[in-house]
């Protein structure tokens, strides 16, 4: 069920692809190999104040490129680190400041939002999501651009912090005489608050969401990104160790907590997604993302009281998503509670009008709760609509049949079997239509002509072969009606043969 609200990586869409895990890069200290995941968490130790971003972004990109050059890539750093702090040296105010940088980075050094993305949203080369591919190609995303004023922040001891915002990231000049926005993606715009809260939909009272970040609460969100694209690369474990890192730095990003509930829930490890969804829950527990995603885990465990719970507030939220109706209907179909389910695929109807698999379950509900007319006046009109639909015409038949309208069922069956001569199904109901007509003589030829006309092995194939036997019983057949009977014998699955 594509289905979890989809995975997200700050500034765009994020699909999941493969799921095969790689060897992480290692290097070596006297006698000891150390890994990149071991240095990380090293790093993440030390005070806030005491990470250098520029090591430790560039050991990020070594986890991705192993054979990464770093030294010609802090030397880019280092010139533009030169050239701001050539044109810092007479105390500019903190505007001209801001300014400067903004000259520095996308005017100087040409740095700018990628336009090669694919339908996804995702550039198409991946390394512009790392801190190597930005200062290689010169072109990279909101994150990435973001972490380059950070870097020179840092260089230049300038109150710089990163913001974080779902599915989107921004700088922020913030002093006790000075405080402005700076949009990276957009040449160092600067932007208000409400900007940004209105159109990333920023809940009232986020504690995390528009608020200036330490380096390592910026790296935890970072971390969230490079989680993603590692496990789209097929490497899912360290996918998981860098969402890991992000939800434990970040533990009030929901960003970072749906995008691994969502990983572990595509690696089917349930109870895990569980966890990462209600930690996210606990962050903001009025998400619709997480709500869903919760919902949707709880489902696919079959624990359908808690999912039930879940997307049902989730429906409450944003009660214009259609897929939490059509789950909640499935829940409700698999526990037996018709009317719910009934209720849920109407509202689905008039969410999308027209569509052929909703309003098939309409019907079909109808029928099993006992409301043939009802249904068939559904169907009718269905059939006007979608004349192509054998479906329709197969929930027609059943119910002309279930209404005793015999003749009319068999209308249905033989345009069915018209155009679709294969499928023996169709010619055990004609033919048992044709036996509640107390025509035996024709049940037992359509019978037949189905065996010997539909597609070959077929599970329903003892089925025939008892109908049959039974004809031939009533017509006083019983030697073909036993050559028929020890046909049901003799097949090759006793336990479909049983359970007939």
């Amino acid at each position: 069920m594509n289905r979890r609200a989809k995975i997200t990586v700050l500034c765009f869409g994020m699909v999941c692809l493969f799921l095969v895990s790689l060897a992480g890069t290692a290097r070596t200290y006297g006698e000891t190999r150390v890994s990149v995941k071991e240095e990380l968490v090293t790093l993440l130790a030390l005070p806030a104040d005491k990470i250098d971003l520029t090591e430790t972004l560039l050991l990020i990109s070594r986890h991705w490129d192993p054979k990464l050059d770093a030294g010609s890539l802090k030397g880019t750093l280092d010139r533009l680190e030169e050239s701001a702090r050539r044109q810092l040296k007479d105390h500019p105010s903190p505007k001209e400041t801001v300014e400067i940088l903004r000259r520095v980075i996308h005017q100087e050094g040409g740095y700018r939002y990628t336009e090669q993305l694919d339908p996804q949203g995702i550039p198409l080369n991946p390394a512009e999501l790392f801190l190597h591919g930005l200062l290689q190609t010169r072109r990279g995303y909101c994150m990435n651009l973001s972490l380059l004023y950070l870097i020179l922040g840092e260089r230049l001891n300038l109150p710089l912090y990163g913001v974080p915002l779902p599915n989107h990231f921004f700088v922020r000049y913030e002093s006790a005489e000075y405080r402005v926005n700076i949009e990276a993606t957009e040449g160092g715009a600067a932007f208000p608050d409400s900007f940004y809260q209105q159109r990333f939909g920023v809940a009232p009272g986020s504690k995390y969401f528009m608020t200036g970040l330490n380096k390592k609460q910026t790296l935890g969100a970072y971390f969230s990104n490079v989680g993603l694209v590692l496990y789209r690369a097929a490497r899912p474990q360290d996918a998981i160790f860098y969402l890991e890192q992000s939800a434990e730095i970040n533990p009030q990003s929901i960003d970072a907590l749906n995008n691994l509930g969502n990983i572990y829930s595509d690696l089917q490890q349930r109870d895990k997604s569980i966890n990462a969804y209600e930690r996210a829950l606990k962050a903001d527990p009025r998400n619709f993302s997480t709500l869903f995603n919760l919902g949707l885990a709880y489902s696919q465990a079959r624990n359908y009281k808690k999912g039930e719970e879940a997307l049902l507030q989730a429906a409450q939220i944003n009660p214009g998503f259609s897929r939490t109706h059509e789950i909640l209907a499935r829940i409700y179909m698999a526990q037996g509670k018709n009317a719910g389910a009934l209720l849920h695929f109407k509202i689905l109807n008039r969410l999308q009008p027209g569509n052929l698999i909703t309003q098939l379950n309409i019907g079909t509900l109808l029928m099993v709760m006992g409301q043939p007319d009802m249904a068939l006046k559904i169907f009718l009109k269905m059939q006007r609509r979608h004349p192509e639909s054998l479906e329709v015409n197969a929930r027609i038949a059943e119910l002309h049949y279930q209404l005793k309208e015999y003749p009319k069922a068999v209308v249905q069956y033989e345009y069915i079997i018209g155009r679709a001569p294969k499928s023996l199904q169709n010619y055990i109901q004609l033919g048992w239509v044709h036996y509640k007509m107390n025509r035996l003589d024709r049940a037992i030829e359509v019978t037949r002509r189905g065996l010997e006309t539909a597609t070959m092995p077929n599970r329903l194939s003892p089925l025939a072969q008892m109908n049959l036997g039974y004809f031939h019983v009533l017509s006083r057949k019983f030697e073909e009606a036993e050559q028929w009977y020890q046909k049901v014998l003799n097949t090759e699955d006793p336990g479909n043969t049983q359970a007939m």
